[in-house]
């Protein structure tokens, strides 16, 4: 064991079970450790860094904005948290009126659970809280996130979590129709399960509960944070399904490595948040913003999106011949770069620790399944790359 792991596990709380390296730096798609060993990224900080390493705009951006005013006062909406929401709300081509900023995943996921939740209460009546959520999902770890996180192995030592909270079963519109009452609020699902394997929803499934909610008068909010920002080769998920939500949690990739996260909503949901009822102190301010604007700006240049579908196509095309010729890879799946495949060569930590090893950064996820998300900058040598360590850590 490394020696620096010894001190890392005495003075950190360790809810990570920490790798055995450290990364000192990084360029382009690669990270280098402090021994100067060079890894290809196709972990991106957990789908976050959307951008890569040391992206030139993205830098100046930021160090040009942190020596003018890098914190600003939550009560002065500066001008660059205005001009953010703007672009964010034009990035959304309309769908949405009101965007609120804070600072991480669960953060905005709670913010859609209390605008969905304020807004029932004061429409429908003092019974009207309850939520309905999927099996398999992941939306955070704060307490409201997790009452609706549909994995046990995340809940466990924590219950009992919020009442009037519901499991029905990812893809399957009947269950989620078995599970709402006149006292539900919302109706919360990922349009691509992430921590949960990578399990795209089907179109009808999510137009369904488009529908449901529609004629049940119940809030429908997607939480993106995993797969919004261009992940899947749309800005955001939900637009190759043609099924709108009215809340949308955005994290992850919206800062492409600075903390910042945001609620989007319709007004006639987000005006129920009014003064004193909600807020984030880090949530809006001007460097995080910065980022934000300096993110949008890149994801929505003439191609780059195009670029994401076509890259990721050709990864997992190459993980499907990859599946074949080895016998290791089965059920290959995502959108853009959101991939992932089932690991049958053996337990998936062991892959992890090959690659690691290797010089590949990879993550799992689901219950044995390898998950590729690297950053939305790479190309076609990259993924070959990437197919080689795997192809030499799993034989």
């Amino acid at each position: 064991m490394p020696h620096f792991l010894d001190k890392a596990n005495d003075i950190l709380v360790n809810v990570y079970s920490f790798w055995p390296v450290q990364f000192e730096r990084g360029e382009g798609v690669y990270l280098f450790d402090t021994d100067g060993k060079k890894y290809l990224d196709f972990g991106a900080g957990i789908a976050v860094n959307q951008l890569g390493y040391g992206h030139p705009v993205y830098v100046k951006s930021l160090q040009d904005q942190i020596a003018k005013l890098h914190m600003g006062l939550c009560y002065v909406a500066d001008p660059v948290r205005v001009a953010a929401a703007e672009d964010l709300l034009a990035s959304a081509e309309g769908d949405f009126d009101q965007v609120f900023f804070c600072s991480t995943g669960t953060e905005a996921v709670e913010s859609a659970l209390k605008a969905a939740r304020k807004w029932s209460l004061e429409t429908k009546g003092s019974k009207a809280y309850e939520v309905v959520y999927a099996r398999g999902s992941f939306h955070g770890r704060t307490m409201g996130a997790l009452s609706v996180n549909g994995q046990n192995a995340y809940r466990n030592g924590f219950e009992p979590l919020l009442e009037g909270m519901h499991e029905a079963e990812f893809n399957h519109l009947e269950s989620f129709v078995a599970k709402v009452n006149d006292n539900t609020s919302a109706i919360i699902v990922e349009p691509i399960q992430g921590e949960g394997g990578i399990v795209p929803a089907t179109p009808d499934f999510l137009q369904g509960l488009r529908k449901l909610c529609d004629e049940r008068d119940i809030a429908l909010i997607f939480d993106e944070v995993q797969s919004g920002m261009g992940r899947t080769g749309s800005m955001y998920a939900y637009m190759q399904y043609s099924a709108k939500p009215d809340l949308i949690a955005l994290a992850k990739g919206l800062g492409a490595g600075f903390p910042v996260a945001a609620l989007m909503g319709a007004r006639r949901f987000t005006e129920h948040l009014t003064p004193g009822s909600h807020g984030s102190t880090y949530g809006g301010n001007p460097l995080a913003c910065t980022a934000v604007r300096s993110v949008l700006k890149e994801l929505r240049k003439p191609g780059f999106l195009q670029d994401v579908l076509n890259n990721g196509a050709y990864l997992r095309d190459s993980l499907s011949k990859l599946g074949r010729e080895t016998g290791a890879f089965d059920n290959v799946r995502g959108l853009g770069l959101m991939v992932a495949a089932d690991y049958t060569g053996g337990d998936i930590r062991d892959l992890i620790k090959a690659l690691l090893k290797n010089g590949l950064v990879a993550l799992s996820c689901g219950r044995n399944a390898l998950r590729l998300v690297p950053p939305l900058v790479i190309g076609r040598s990259h993924i070959d790359e990437a197919m080689e360590i795997i192809v030499a850590s799993s034989e």
